[in-house]
């Protein structure tokens, strides 16, 4: 048979079949009734006008996850991949692991964020499953191994973010004021003053002070790592590397507080 060409029939046991011919390979499918194998059948010569190659139909979405991750690895930083891996464990492989990844439905992964959402499973999450899913298919997409990516056809999750509750000025100076002799005070002065978020703030060091100028330059955040512990990776984003100007209070100091350090060793 060429790609494309399909037949439905009945087995003799009562149950009915579909088949079709993609890639030069047959793919069959068993059913209850010849309605829902006719069905298959035409979704089946639909996507494969669309793309779908016999390879999405071999394996399954945990498969094809495990294979997307693995490149992923090389393309982007360690607490992504991190969460990537806690999303799909947790969320996706639950629900869709054992599905062929090129008969995976649309009404499938809706069926997933219901559940999910029955299950007292926050907005966030499922937000974050739908990028993920969203990404890995629309990967395989440009690889040719399916036609189309079924998360197009499923509406993204509303998600609001939760409101900002922030200090006013008279709140954060009396922080200031309670911590003034803490050995974290630069830290808590530079984190209300800046707005530099904590990795950031841990990751600096001496040389990202330019004295004369008086600015701090972002070049490196501190993160941890599970099985590794804190360590150094590059700001989260392009626009994350920055100079941060500051003013003499600031600058006087970071000058008492690298006499503090001097003293202690």
């Amino acid at each position: 048979r060429v790609n494309n060409e399909g037949s439905v029939y009945q087995r003799k046991d009562g149950r009915w079949v579909g088949q079709i011919t993609i890639d030069g390979r047959r793919k069959y499918k068993y059913c209850k009734t010849k309605t829902v194998a006719r069905n298959w059948l035409k979704e089946m010569e639909k996507q494969i006008d669309q793309g779908l190659t016999h390879d999405a139909l071999s394996i399954t979405v945990k498969e094809y996850l495990e294979e997307w991750i693995q490149v992923k690895e090389m393309e982007v930083k360690p607490k992504t991949i991190l969460q990537y891996r806690q999303v799909i464990n947790n969320h996706v492989l639950p629900h869709l692991g054992k599905e062929k990844l090129g008969e995976l439905q649309p009404r499938k992964i809706l069926l997933t964020y219901s559940r999910m959402k029955k299950n007292n499973t926050s907005d966030r999450t499922i937000g974050l499953v739908h990028a993920v899913l969203h990404h890995a298919f629309s990967t395989a997409v440009k690889q040719g191994t399916l036609g189309r990516n079924p998360v197009d056809a499923v509406t993204k999750p509303k998600y609001r973010s939760p409101e900002m509750h922030t200090w006013n000025d008279t709140q954060a100076l009396a922080f200031l004021s309670h911590t003034e002799h803490s050995r974290l005070a630069v830290f808590f002065y530079l984190a209300l003053h800046t707005g530099m978020r904590i990795g950031e703030l841990i990751g600096l060091q001496w040389k990202d002070i330019n004295w004369e100028n008086q600015t701090i330059s972002i070049r490196r955040q501190v993160q941890r790592l599970p099985g590794e512990g804190l360590v150094f990776v590059e700001p989260k984003s392009k626009t994350s590397k920055r100079m941060i100007k500051v003013g003499n209070h600031t600058i006087r100091k970071l000058l008492a507080q690298e006499d503090r350090v001097i003293q202690l060793k």
